[in-house]
C-alpha cells in the first residue's frame, strides 16, 4: 500500500502535483473495487477511500458523491440503506462538506423509502425475530439523527420548512420529527412550535411514544422562546399528554423538561400547579424514590428563575414538594441548594414570616443531617460535616431581619430533637455577632434568650471556627 508523506504534499495538493505512477495505482485501485459483485461491499470501500479521488482529478469526489448516493437505492432492506446513507454523509462532510446537495439527497431519498418501514416484508422479519415495532424504530434513530445532524449544519431556516412539508406527506412520522427537533436550531423549532405540535397530535402512538416527541419538543423550547400568543397554549397541549402517562418515570423524564419551560414564562401559578401535578403522580407507591435526579432538577429550575422568596415560599406546594427527598444525603444536598441561592440573591434583610419560617426549616434539616455521635468539642471545627451547615446556616439566618425578635425563631432553631445541642451552638453564635454588630441591641438580646440559660451545656467552639473568643467575652460582661 502505498503512503505518501505531508512533507510531500500539502493538505490542499492538486492532481497535477501527482506523477504518472501513483495516479495509476489510484486508479487500479477503483478498477479493483468496481469489480466486486456484491453491492454493500463495493459501497463501502468505494466510500471509504473517496478521498483518493484527489489523486486523479478535481471534479472526482463531486462525481462520485451522487452516484454512491444512488447506489444506496439498490439495497433492499431499509435499516442496512439507512446506515449507508449515515456514513456517506459523514464522509461527505470529511472530504467536502460544501456539498450540501449531496446530503440533502440522502435524506429526501430516505423519505421516498421510509414507507418500506411499515411493509410487509418489514412486517414478517419483525414477526420472525420476534421485535416489536417501537423497538425496531429505535434503532434508526442513531443513523437518522447524524444524517439530519449534517444537513442542519449552517443550514438555512427554509430548510426546516422543506423537511417539515415533506414529513407531513409521509403517515408514521414520529420517529422523523423527534431527530428533526433533535438537529435543527432551537430558534428555528421554537418559531413552529404550533406547527410540531399539530403534526404530533396526528402522528400514531403505537409506533414511537408521543411523551418522547414533547420532550425533545421542551428541551427546544428550554433554550428559545416561542412567540408569546402561544406560549399558554403550547403548555396546556403538552401537559395534556404529560399527565396522562401511567409510568412514573415516562412522566417525570417529561415533567422535568417542561418545568424550565413553566419557570421562564409563566407566573407562580401555574409553576405551582405543575408542582402539584409532580407531587400527584411521584407519591403514589413512593416512586419519587426513584427519580431522585429528576427531582432534584426541578427544583434547581424552579430557584434558578424565582429569586424572589417571598414568591418562592409563597407557593403552596413548594415545601410538600421538598417533602419528597426522603433520603438524607439527596434532602441536605436540596436544602443546601436553597440556602446558596438565598445567601446570593437575597440582598436586604427580610421580615417576611413566610421566608422566615421557610427558611428555619431548611436550615434545621441541614442541623438535622449532622449525627451527634460524630462529633465532640475536639471535633467541632475540623470535620467538614461540621463546619459548613453551621456556615450555611449562619450566613442564611444572618440575613432574616426578624432578629431582633428572638422570641419568634429561637424555639424553632432549638426544636431538632437529636441536634438540639448543636443548635443552641448556633443560637449563640447567631446572637453573639448580631449582639456585636449592634451594641444598642446587645441587652435586649440577652434578655429575650431564655433558652440560652442551656447554652453551659454545649462546649465552646473553635474561634478560627466561629467569631472569636472576644465576642463571647464581650457578651458574657
Amino acid at each position: 500500500f502505498v503512503t505518501f508523506s505531508s512533507s510531500f504534499f500539502p493538505e490542499n495538493f492538486t492532481p497535477e502535483s501527482v506523477n504518472d505512477t501513483a495516479k495509476e495505482t489510484c486508479l487500479n485501485w477503483f478498477f479493483k473495487i468496481a469489480s466486486i459483485r456484491e453491492l454493500i461491499p463495493r459501497f463501502y470501500v468505494e466510500a471509504a477511500i473517496l478521498k483518493c479521488n484527489k489523486f486523479l482529478s478535481k471534479t472526482g469526489i463531486l462525481e462520485c458523491l451522487p452516484r454512491l448516493t444512488s447506489m444506496i437505492r439498490g439495497i433492499g432492506d431499509p435499516l442496512v440503506a439507512v446506515y449507508a446513507r449515515a456514513y456517506l454523509c459523514r464522509v461527505g462532510m470529511e472530504v467536502a462538506p460544501h456539498l450540501k446537495e449531496s446530503l440533502n439527497k440522502n435524506f429526501f431519498d430516505f423519505l421516498l423509502t421510509f414507507k418500506q418501514i411499515h411493509g410487509d416484508t418489514v412486517q414478517n422479519q419483525l414477526v420472525v425475530q420476534c421485535v416489536e415495532m417501537p423497538l425496531y424504530l429505535t434503532l434508526y434513530s442513531p443513523a437518522i439523527d447524524w444524517i439530519l445532524q449534517c444537513i442542519s449544519y449552517r443550514a438555512a431556516e427554509v430548510l426546516l420548512t422543506e423537511t417539515m412539508e415533506r414529513c407531513k406527506k409521509l403517515g408514521n412520522n414520529a420517529l422523523l420529527l423527534n431527530s428533526v427537533m433533535s438537529a435543527f436550531r432551537a430558534e428555528f423549532i421554537a418559531a413552529r412550535s404550533m406547527d410540531f405540535i399539530g403534526m404530533i397530535k396526528e402522528c400514531d402512538e403505537s409506533g414511537f411514544p408521543k411523551h418522547l416527541l414533547f420532550r425533545s419538543l421542551g428541551q427546544n423550547l428550554a433554550l428559545a422562546d416561542p412567540p408569546e400568543g402561544d406560549r399558554l397554549q403550547i403548555l396546556n397541549e403538552a401537559w395534556k399528554v404529560i399527565t396522562k402517562l401511567k409510568s412514573p418515570q415516562d412522566y417525570i423524564n417529561c415533567a422535568e423538561i417542561w418545568v424550565e419551560y413553566t419557570c421562564r414564562h409563566f407566573t407562580k401559578r401555574e409553576v405551582n400547579t405543575v408542582l402539584a401535578d409532580v407531587i400527584k403522580h411521584m407519591t403514589p407507591d413512593r416512586a419519587f424514590e426513584d427519580a431522585y435526579p429528576q427531582l432534584q432538577s426541578i427544583i434547581q429550575k424552579v430557584i434558578t428563575y424565582f429569586h424572589d422568596f417571598s414568591i418562592l415560599f409563597s407557593l403552596e406546594k413548594f415545601l410538600p414538594f421538598l417533602d419528597m427527598f426522603q433520603k438524607e444525603s439527596v434532602r441536605v444536598e436540596v436544602c443546601k441548594c436553597i440556602m446558596e441561592a438565598f445567601i446570593k440573591h437575597q440582598q436586604e434583610p427580610t421580615r417576611d414570616p413566610v421566608i422566615l419560617n421557610a427558611l428555619l426549616h431548611v436550615c434545621k434539616t441541614m442541623h438535622d443531617s449532622v449525627k451527634p455521635s460524630r462529633w465532640s468539642h475536639k471535633t467541632i471545627g475540623k470535620q467538614g460535616d461540621l463546619q459548613r451547615p453551621s456556615r450555611w446556616s449562619h450566613k442564611t439566618i444572618g440575613k432574616l431581619g426578624d432578629l431582633q425578635r428572638p422570641s419568634r425563631w429561637v424555639p424553632k432553631l432549638l426544636n431538632r430533637g437529636q441536634s438540639r445541642s448543636f443548635g443552641l451552638l448556633e443560637v449563640r453564635t447567631i446572637v453573639s455577632h448580631q449582639a456585636q454588630t449592634d451594641y444598642k441591641q446587645r441587652h435586649n438580646y440577652v434578655a429575650q434568650m431564655i433558652p440560652l440559660e442551656l447554652m453551659p451545656q454545649v462546649p465552646p467552639p473553635s474561634s478560627k471556627e466561629l467569631v472569636g473568643s472576644q465576642t463571647y467575652k464581650s457578651i458574657g460582661k
